[in-house]
């Protein structure tokens, strides 16, 4: 029986295999990292497969009988200019590429297949709900991305059930690391141009999950008993704001932050212009989920903080993976 990981190229798929290979759960399993093209820094007893065309013939070439399958294959948030092509393009990337993995899959009666899909499918946040997200809450994805997703748990509750494997899909809020992608790399970028930041004020509630947490729940999954539900929120145990995400960032980069708060009469212009409304009201809402349902069911509390995740168990680059860590040896998990 093997571990089989599909976008392991990704941010997350990357962090995944060195977690799972670092733990006796990959050493005695196997690891098997489907990937489009092999990776620069390959990591030693973990078996990748070149897939060239996505399809449930050649993907059943690398799946067996009781294998666990950690679903991550998708396309991320990237703006289309038409918007009804962006969305043909997340469903094929979310829905179709599920279909298929999730065919071959049944094919050869593996075990368990997990789904990562996003907090996302509940709202763009939760500014003006009386309460945070839970498990129970009402869906209302608002863009592509979103609407590929909830297609996609809609699509695999319904065969997996059918079909004798096990689901568990896990909704996780924003994911950080030192090395993530996106905003994350974005506000690093700008904390380390030393220049003074307008982000002060950002207090609200973000309930997020460091990439640390996500690949110790993962494995959680991997190896627990079947659950008696499909669909679990991923979150750290405490939430965080904008403003203390981007101090522990800087921290963690050896920044100091030199933030203040925007007049309100300033905020207000800017607010007119489409491109910093957009990213401020990511930076700036608030998005909160009650993930203390999904930890109880699933027997599982985050074992790190977020100050522990970015500054003794983030995750090595590729480069540091192929010429061994840099001078600080706590960016890799122990």
């Amino acid at each position: 029986m093997a571990i089989v990981i599909s976008g392991s190229s990704g941010f997350v798929g990357q962090a995944l295999i060195q977690h799972l290979h670092s733990q006796v759960i990959g050493r005695d399993q196997g690891i098997v990292a489907l990937c489009r093209r092999l990776p620069k820094a390959p990591i030693d007893g973990v078996e990748y497969q070149l897939i060239g065309n996505w399809n449930c013939d050649q993907l059943s070439a690398t799946i067996n009988a009781g294998d666990s399958i950690v679903h991550l294959a998708g396309r991320a948030h990237q703006g289309h200019k038409c918007p009804m092509e962006e969305a043909k393009l997340q469903e094929q990337s979310h829905l179709t590429l599920s279909k298929e993995l999730a065919n071959a899959a049944k094919s050869k009666r593996a075990k368990r297949f997990i789904y990562i899909s996003s907090a996302k499918v509940f709202a763009e946040n939760s500014d003006g709900n009386a309460q945070a997200f839970a498990q129970e809450s009402d869906v209302r994805p608002a863009d592509p991305y979103s609407k590929a997703k909830w297609k996609t748990e809609q699509w695999l509750e319904s065969f997996c059930s059918l079909n004798q494997l096990e689901l568990i899909i896990l909704r996780p809020g924003l994911i950080y690391d030192r090395h993530a992608k996106g905003n994350i790399a974005k506000l690093q970028a700008l904390i380390n141009s030393g220049l003074p930041l307008p982000f002060a004020g950002l207090n609200k509630r973000r309930d997020m999950i460091s990439l640390a947490n996500l690949c110790h729940l993962i494995e959680h999954c991997i190896k627990c008993p079947p659950p008696t539900r499909h669909t679990f929120i991923a979150a750290d145990d405490s939430p965080l704001s904008s403003r203390e995400l981007i101090l522990l960032l800087a921290k963690a980069e050896g920044k100091k932050a030199r933030l203040f708060q925007l007049p309100k009469w300033l905020l207000q212009l800017l607010m007119r212009l489409p491109a910093f409304n957009q990213q401020w009201s990511k930076l700036s809402s608030e998005f909160a989920l009650d993930s203390q349902q999904s930890k109880q069911q699933l027997n599982w509390q985050a074992p790190f903080t977020a100050e522990q995740s970015l500054l003794e168990h983030s995750f090595c680059t590729a480069k540091e993976a192929q010429h061994g860590p840099q001078q600080n040896s706590r960016d890799v998990v122990q």
